[in-house]
């Protein structure tokens, strides 16, 4: 419990900051500018799971129980990976700024950078989370994501030139940068020399690709349902509508963020390692974890709508006053999406990558559907609802099969050898 403490304060400090910076971009930029930042952010989602192929998936998963050797001789082969990825990705965004009439050339190469790095650090912070260093994995996300925000805040109010979507993303990107050279310390004194496993590139990227080619597939549907709406809303509507999509769903992603690491992330490998030895205790596991994050998700909700009402009127920002009413799906989606979470989780552990990836496909069928009919009759309002009616239909789903999932598992572990 302790730990749960350390860690969700460490993160709402992050979480802090990430919200202040958000209030400040609303406060000085425009809103079109604002929805631009959020198309981005929804961007670095995007990438990481299709660009990565899902190579470090079943390797952060099987590193709970694997050896510092094995996973160094995995993450050795992987640096591999991401040395022909890197110059693939700057080539494309060299390539896409004629095409992008929202972003300068030089814009489009450095949110290409911003792509590479991010995705580099969300792939080792998995890795981090599974081999339950928790505390080491939200500290280098706290330099990454807060340290920026604060330094960037400080001098944009002084200096009102650097009130530009270029100068944050600068910021953002070099605060990657330094992070991923923090991340090489820290796994300095890892037995890189002794790591064994060792076998060709090739084979093993076909190898590796093979074991999470579901999850992978998975992850991308997933991520395109999940960051749709930004896309969606940039696409059919406009950046400054996008504006007030971005300003009304940050407070939930914080509390969101805040909840994942105080409590299901510890709930992963606790989960992990009751699988490999009783598995009968299990569902008392996911029962209590959706109790806990329900009561969390309520309890937020409440203190969140009269409060984030307060800091909008501060804002003076007619637009998003005007449609703050749409606060209260954005909250009732909020909660639905922590039981997803948990549940996910414990498919994920299950390594039921097959569910997964059924769950995920209907679920992005479903959530197109609503948001088609919803943008294109009701605009802005109908995304928000399309979300919350997908979710809890998803969430119904969801139950369903983690329920088959158990009772599949609990008839091979009593079959006879």
């Amino acid at each position: 419990m302790p730990q749960s403490l350390i860690l969700m304060s460490l993160r709402g400090l992050t979480l802090l900051t990430k919200f202040a910076l958000t209030l400040f971009l609303t406060k000085f930029l425009s809103l079109a500018e604002l929805g631009q930042y959020g198309l981005i952010v929804a961007g670095t989602m995007l990438y990481s799971t299709i660009a990565g192929l899902a190579i470090l998936y079943s390797v952060s998963r099987d590193s709970v129980l694997a050896s510092r050797r094995q996973i160094c001789a995995h993450l050795l082969q992987y640096t591999k990976f991401l040395g022909f990825l890197f110059p693939i990705t700057l080539l494309l965004g060299a390539l896409a700024a004629p095409v992008v009439n929202a972003f300068s050339f030089t814009t489009s190469l450095i949110i290409s950078a911003l792509l590479f790095f991010e995705m580099v650090n969300q792939n080792a912070y998995g890795l981090l989370i599974n081999i339950e260093q928790p505390f080491t994995a939200n500290l280098l996300h706290f330099l990454r994501s807060s340290l920026w925000d604060f330094l960037y805040i400080a001098l944009a109010y002084y200096y009102p030139d650097l009130r530009t979507i270029d100068v944050v993303l600068l910021f953002w990107l070099v605060a990657s940068i330094l992070t991923t050279l923090l991340l090489l310390y820290v796994f300095r004194t890892w037995p890189w020399e002794k790591s064994d496993l060792y076998q060709p590139f090739l084979p093993w990227l076909q190898s590796q690709f093979k074991a999470c080619s579901a999850a992978y597939k998975e992850g991308i549907v997933r991520t395109i349902g999940d960051y749709s709406s930004p896309f969606i809303i940039g696409s059919f509507l406009s950046f400054e509508a996008l504006g007030i999509y971005v300003y009304l769903t940050q407070a939930t992603a914080a509390l969101r963020n805040l909840i994942l690491i105080g409590v299901v992330q510890l709930y992963r490998p606790m989960l992990i390692n009751a699988l490999k030895k009783s598995h009968t205790t299990v569902p008392k596991i996911i029962a209590n974890k959706l109790k806990v994050v329900t009561l969390l998700g309520v309890a937020f909700s409440i203190i969140a709508y009269p409060s984030y009402l307060w800091l909008t009127d501060m804002l003076d920002k007619t637009d998003i006053m005007e449609s703050y009413w749409l606060f209260i799906p954005i909250l009732l989606a909020f909660i639905v999406s922590l039981r997803i979470i948990v549940i996910d989780t414990a498919l994920y552990c299950y390594k039921r990558d097959d569910h997964l990836l059924k769950v995920s496909g209907i679920s992005l069928i479903v959530n197109f559907i609503c948001k088609g009919i919803g943008v294109s009759i009701f605009g802005l309002p109908g995304v928000v609802f399309a979300d919350l009616i997908s979710m809890a239909a998803m969430l119904y789903v969801r139950h369903h099969y983690i329920k088959d999932t158990y009772n599949r598992y609990t008839i091979c572990a009593y079959e006879p050898q």
